[in-house]
């Protein structure tokens, strides 16, 4: 026989023994560790590695049930679990006036003194662990010769009481695993092990808020691996790592393992392995892999069901580094992402599915490289032909906001050209009478119009009333504030005083935008000249509109796009030339109260304005650009970049509607077209791979057809 047989037979025999004396031993027998060593001399090294001492047997056995007393601070409520470890009890804490958990250590006959001291020293490393999941230990106690853990009292019930009902859904299991691996991760950061995880250690409260409880067994990292929980050969032998059966060390590992012991139940409802008796299920830990989840319940998919298999691998350099690690898995499984547990496959699937049929993924790739350009080609016209579109439709847009416009400027005018030729004004304004004309200006900006403010220029260019609207601690009010000085170099005055002897509807002129000197707000005026009975020139009326948001009500806007109204400039001082740039008047990105106002240079091509037709149609056709660039974006990023835009005459004023749409999301495709074409492509290319391998596998089986000769 050669030695391994020895070995093996030597080794079955040892299992034989134990399993024997356990056995006996929940039977009632009543022998001791050296009794056993006697009978089985040959075996005493392996007899005393496995149950370490006599205390540590003994103690599996020996419960106390005695009620306990731990002294005057605390009064026993009633019993609330057992174990191989001992009882926990809900006890009242008198000194604190609180519920406390109270759990006996082992039974008072079979303590050592070693026991006692590492028990202690290991309960006391628990007690400094502080972690919303897990069970904080107060303190570690003894009293005439009971030694017992004080514990925070949880109000609910452990996992082992919902397992015996039957497998959760993997989504809730997997969540509650990931927030016991991150308490556990916690006790590993400070060194702790917890050696003894399973879902009777596992709390749920009312709230259903887990708690992970008896870190009073946990244990020093790299110290000795020895030791095995008290409670091992009892409740916990199922969820035991195969290094606490065969007294290796413990590690962190230990503890994953746990953990995919507690996933397991949680997926299947039971443990990963149950033996008929003890040692069977030892043994079971020691030598044979789990029956995969997804047997017991086929909704656990695969990509969960390699993670559980992960934690629980014989070997502990196969399993998770760390339950930090394990956290991050279960975080990707719930994201639906790759786990370190299954790497997918595609990708060196599908490459080395190239390699045996290169002839075919040619073929393959160069379609597929087709149709993608087709689609690109395809997009590009799209965009294109899109472009082409909108710039067609901001013109259209621009004309009829255009005739919009100047319909109503029309009936703006219409309230100055009555003014005008009211013989009422007339005559004010010969008898200079300016108390009755500050009050007949007021009427008219009190009308309900958007009138900012009305002025009567008397025919040397000097203000003889004004009545205007300010902003006063935030409330609209109107004042009388004339502006000193001659004012007869103004395009309001110059235009109006030249349609003198025009019939009435043209008697009005639309001024140039100028920069008013009391304000310094740029504004649009519509003048008409105030004439005696004998047609002898008297002054001007003027009403202003501000440049601003509220101008909306004179250019209509278009949620779809942006419209601006641009208008020629007027001088800013007597002595200077005409600018030729243009102002731009109205513009969505205005604020009532906007000082400044950017400017451009030139006002658009074609641009005309026409002496005595000013408020007619206008016959220019202006063109659509896509390349505009809104001056505004020099102080609004929002109208930054380039745009599409279309332009529009405002009748012969010489102002310009300007309808504009980002070029970006004008070239933008519309998500059912781009949808329309990946569908027809992906229809193309699929048509296109089943012809190709028809002919394919014609070609081949022509190639290999025996050639028969008659």
């Amino acid at each position: 026989m050669s030695s391994h047989d020895e070995s093996a037979d030597r080794k079955q025999r040892i299992e034989e023994i134990i399993a024997a004396c356990l056995d006996a031993r929940e039977a009632g027998a009543d022998s001791s560790l050296e009794e056993i060593v006697a009978r089985y001399p040959e075996f005493e090294k392996e007899l005393r590695d496995f149950f370490e001492n006599e205390g540590f047997f003994t103690s599996v056995l020996d419960a106390d049930d005695r009620r306990p007393y731990f002294g005057n601070d605390y009064e026993v409520l009633k019993e609330i679990g057992r174990g191989g470890m001992g009882v926990v009890y809900k006890c009242h804490q008198k000194s604190l006036e609180k519920v406390v958990a109270i759990k006996t250590i082992i039974g008072r006959s079979s303590v050592t003194p070693p026991d006692i001291d590492r028990i202690h020293k290991e309960a006391q490393r628990a007690a400094g662990l502080r972690h919303t999941n897990i069970v904080a230990v107060h303190q570690v106690a003894e009293h005439k010769g009971q030694h017992f853990f004080v514990m925070e009292y949880v109000e609910g019930y452990s996992l082992a009481k919902l397992v015996r009902k039957g497998p959760l859904p993997p989504a809730r299991a997997v969540q509650w695993v990931k927030t016991i691996a991150d308490a556990i991760h916690h006790a590993h950061q400070r060194q702790i092990l917890h050696c003894d995880l399973k879902p009777a250690n596992i709390l749920l409260d009312k709230e259903g808020k887990l708690y992970v409880s008896d870190f009073g067994l946990a244990k020093r990292m790299g110290e000795s691996g020895r030791y095995l929980p008290r409670s091992a050969l009892r409740g916990t032998a199922a969820y035991m790592a195969p290094e606490q059966v065969t007294g290796d060390e413990l590690t962190t590992a230990t503890d994953i393992y746990g953990l995919g012991g507690i996933l397991y139940a949680l997926l299947t409802g039971s443990p990963p392995f149950r033996g008929r008796r003890l040692a069977e299920t030892l043994k079971l830990v020691r030598e044979e892999s789990p029956t995969p989840p997804s047997e017991w319940n086929p909704k656990v998919d695969k990509d969960l069901e390699a993670i559980c298999l992960k934690c629980l691998s014989k070997d502990k350099d196969q399993r998770y580094g760390s339950a930090y690690g394990l956290g991050n898995d279960l975080d990707r499984y719930q994201a639906g992402q790759e786990t370190t547990a299954r790497p997918w496959g595609r990708r060196e699937r599908t490459i080395r599915w190239c390699r045996r049929n290169p002839l075919v993924a040619g073929l393959i790739s160069a379609m597929a490289l087709i149709s993608i350009l087709t689609v690109v080609m395809a997009l590009s016209i799209a965009q294109a032909q899109k472009v082409a579109l909108i710039q067609e439709a901001v013109g259209f847009a621009a004309r009829d906001l255009a005739k919009t416009a100047l319909l109503q400027l029309r009936d703006l005018s219409s309230v100055v050209e009555k003014a005008a030729g009211d013989a009422t004004l007339s005559k004010l304004l010969a008898s200079k009478n300016e108390p009755d004309l500050e009050r007949y200006v007021e009427r008219i900006c009190n009308a309900g119009l958007p009138f900012q403010s009305c002025f009567v220029l008397n025919a040397a260019g000097y203000e003889v009333a004004d009545y205007r609207i300010v902003v006063v601690a935030g409330k609209m009010v109107g004042i009388h504030q004339k502006t000193e000085g001659d004012l007869s170099w103004r395009d309001y005055f110059q235009g109006a005083r030249a349609h003198t002897g025009l019939d009435a509807r043209h008697s009005v002129h639309i001024a140039q935008v100028y920069r008013s000197l009391t304000d310094t707000l740029y504004k649009l005026v519509i003048s008409a000249p105030i004439l005696d009975d004998n047609g002898k020139f008297l002054g001007v009326i003027c009403t202003a509109l501000p440049t601003d948001a509220r101008l909306g009500i004179v250019i209509p806007g278009d949620s779809r796009r942006k419209v601006a109204l641009i208008g020629p400039e007027d001088k800013e001082s007597a002595g200077q030339p005409q600018p030729g740039k243009a102002v731009i008047a109205f513009h969505p990105a205005y604020k009532a109260g906007l000082m400044t106002v950017s400017t451009i240079s030139p006002i658009p091509p074609g641009t005309q304005w026409i002496h005595a037709e000013e408020l007619n149609d206008s016959k220019l056709l202006l063109p659509a650009r896509d390349d505009y660039a809104d001056p505004v974006g020099s102080i609004q990023k929002e109208y930054q970049g380039r745009w599409i835009a279309g332009f529009a005459s405002v009748g012969n004023t010489g102002f310009v509607v300007v309808v504009q749409q980002s070029y970006k999301e004008a070239r933008a495709v519309d998500p059912s077209t781009f949808w329309n074409l990946t569908v027809w492509t992906a229809a193309v290319i699929f048509l296109a791979v089943v012809i190709v391998a028809w002919v394919l596998r014609r070609w081949f089986r022509r190639s290999n057809a025996p050639n028969i000769v008659v």
